[in-house]
């Protein structure tokens, strides 16, 4: 059951530093269903090994007309947060953003809010999650969740999780593939998926970390054992709080997924439903992680 659509402030005290990037328009005003990190361990199929994993070429992320792809995702990231927290986002002309866009709030806490935007479409609809954590430092989660050792140990959402393609030292944007497994309940298969990511640092002590789904039969072939699952944007972004406790974070998680594989709607609305407080159990998961590993330290 879901709670309802507006959601207010969390209680707890202090505000999260926000970047200032302008929000384009949500990609058509629309999505489909929306596919929270599944969670539950599985093995990775039979994979076969990258060719060569080698290093990003900083080429691959110019975007169209100049500038850097992360500069738009990291834009739309934003928007739908603030679409979520139901403040205003506008573009450059002034039009609101994701107007036809219905936001759901699912849960919420003192500490979390987790809503689904959805469209009277129907189609890719996307999550986002807000977590706030204490006692840790940005640098606890940033190596948490990008460090495949320390990733294995905590993340049960995923399994498998390689980076195929490491970044350039000189590349500001750290760019990098990775390749993991998502467990999905039964019936469906478990989903692989193939990723370019990249980190920013973001205004006032924030972080950002993009994803998007590519193909390339270089770096890891598509296969006929295996469904993949691709994202058309997902990311974290990591803020101070302002005011709040010493070490204390804002973790916004947005995941916009499709499950691949010709999923019938219905299917994919119970699968939904069943993975609903995976998202949540992700970010206590990983606080957990990087407490215990301050207080091992």
């Amino acid at each position: 059951a879901a709670a309802a659509a507006a959601a207010t402030a969390p209680s707890g005290p202090g505000r999260a530093s926000r970047s200032t990037s302008e929000a384009p328009t949500l990609a058509s005003d629309s999505a489909s269903s929306c596919a929270p990190s599944p969670a539950a361990a599985a093995d990775v199929g039979a994979a076969a090994a990258p060719s060569s994993p080698g290093r990003v070429s900083r080429s691959t992320s110019e975007a169209a007309g100049g500038g850097h792809i992360t500069d738009a995702l990291l834009a739309e990231l934003e928007a739908i947060n603030r679409r979520c927290r139901g403040e205003e986002a506008a573009t450059d002309d002034g039009r609101r953003v994701g107007s036809s866009v219905t936001v759901e709030c699912l849960s919420q806490s003192e500490k979390e809010r987790f809503w689904a935007m959805s469209s009277p479409e129907g189609q890719d609809a996307i999550t986002c999650l807000e977590s706030r954590m204490s006692g840790v430092t940005k640098d606890d989660v940033i190596r948490a969740v990008t460090d495949p050792m320390q990733r294995s140990a905590w993340d049960t959402t995923i399994s498998g999780f390689q980076r195929l393609v490491e970044a350039d030292p000189e590349d500001p944007w750290r760019e990098e593939v990775i390749y993991f497994m998502l467990p999905c309940p039964r019936p469906l298969a478990n989903r692989e998926m193939l990723q370019r990511c990249w980190q920013r640092d973001l205004p006032g002590g924030g972080w950002a970390m993009l994803f998007q789904s590519i193909e390339d039969e270089n770096i890891w072939p598509m296969s006929e054992e295996r469904v993949r699952a691709s994202a058309r944007l997902a990311g974290y972004l990591l803020r101070p709080i302002i005011g709040g406790p010493p070490d204390s974070l804002e973790l916004v998680i947005i995941n916009n997924i499709s499950f691949g594989g010709n999923v019938p709607t219905w299917l994919t609305n119970r699968v939904q439903k069943l993975l609903k407080n995976k998202p949540l159990e992700w970010a206590r998961s990983l606080e957990r992680h990087c407490k215990e590993k301050r207080d091992r330290s």
